[in-house]
């Protein structure tokens, strides 16, 4: 064996020994745990208790259908009367006129033929006029029928005017104030009312008809003179004078048929 290399060895292995000595001796060395931070510390000890979710309201869903109204018409409005008149309508709706406030009115069963029913009958009536002193001074129809009898006459037409508010199927109406007088015997009588312009004229003629053919049958229109109904016939134009004419007359020319 070499010397030298024996030497070496030798040192070697005591070199490697003496450190396994030491290692055997020193204290085992430990991990040291990492510092928590402030932040990260109140995160881990803090409970936080859990928020419920907010409840969801339901909101209704609108209908998409519309409501729609029905439409009705108003049912159409009379005219008013002029200050110090009032109107007087028939059952039906069909006939009306204005008269003076103070007078009074008073309906009664009108003319009608023998074979209708209770219901045309029921249509028929006849308004009586009273003025403020309780006289009547005319009457109007309105439904049923009407009639009368006519003959030939001289007619003297003292005031006349179209009633374009009542339509008839025979013809206009028109307020006419006529003395008429017999050819035979000369006697004189006088009318006044709502007729048609057939019988409005001057000169030889009949004694016409009131009778006016309207929708729901026929009307009648006149005033109540009494009998004799003027001495004559200056005191008949006297009469239109006063404030009695003006009021018949208006209240005839008034007349109206929806």
């Amino acid at each position: 064996m070499n010397y030298r290399s024996s030497s070496v060895r030798k040192a070697t292995l005591t070199a490697l020994a003496l450190s396994l000595t030491l290692s055997a001796c020193a204290p085992a060395k430990q991990e040291a745990a990492p510092s928590a931070s402030p932040l990260t510390s109140v995160i881990a000890t803090e409970t936080v208790p859990a928020t419920a979710a907010p409840t969801a309201t339901a909101t209704p869903t609108p209908s998409l259908t519309a409501t729609v109204e029905p439409t009705v018409a108003p049912a159409p409005t009379p005219e008013p009367a002029a200050p110090g008149l009032a109107t007087f309508t028939f059952p039906d709706g069909h006939i009306s006129f204005d008269h003076p406030a103070n007078w009074t009115i008073k309906t009664q069963q009108g003319p009608y033929l023998d074979h209708v029913n209770e219901t045309d009958k029921a249509k028929s009536v006849e308004a009586h006029i009273y003025d403020e002193t309780g006289n009547q001074v005319s009457v109007i129809t309105s439904g049923g029928y009407g009639g009368g009898a006519a003959g030939p006459s001289l007619l003297t037409v003292l005031d006349s005017q179209p009633v374009p508010s009542f339509p008839v199927r025979d013809g206009a109406t028109v307020f006419a104030f006529i003395k008429y007088e017999n050819p035979v015997d000369h006697s004189v009588f006088y009318r006044m009312g709502n007729m048609g312009t057939e019988h409005v004229t001057n000169g030889e003629g009949t004694s016409g008809s009131y009778v006016r053919i309207v929708g729901n049958g026929a009307s009648e229109a006149h005033v109540d003179f009494g009998s004799p109904a003027f001495s004559s016939p200056e005191s008949a134009k006297a009469w239109m004078k006063t404030q009695q004419y003006s009021q018949l007359k208006a209240m005839l020319t008034s007349m109206r048929y929806v």
